[in-house]
């Protein structure tokens, strides 16, 4: 179900290293990795688990160190969340 911009943005309280946009649709994490090939390892990685849950964030890599990683928030599964 999803959920309202006042209980998503208290859900935020509860995760670490995530932002939320302006109009609370979507959450950020972005994370610096060792170079490239663990950037590509690690976007694999949360695809095969994103797909498993029927969820396709949209991943980006910029550069060699940098990964993007965005999750719609009304609606996600905050519970998989914290977990990570």
């Amino acid at each position: 179900a999803a959920l309202s911009i006042e209980e998503a943005k208290e859900k935020m309280k509860l995760v670490k290293g995530w932002s939320i946009s302006d109009d609370s649709t979507s959450i950020t994490k972005k994370l610096k990795l060792k170079n490239f090939v663990s950037a590509l390892d690690y976007i694999n990685r949360i695809g095969q688990v994103a797909e498993g849950q029927g969820h396709h964030p949209d991943l980006h890599i910029t550069g060699k160190r940098l990964a993007l990683l965005a999750a719609v928030a009304l609606g996600w599964r905050w519970e998989k969340l914290t977990q990570s």
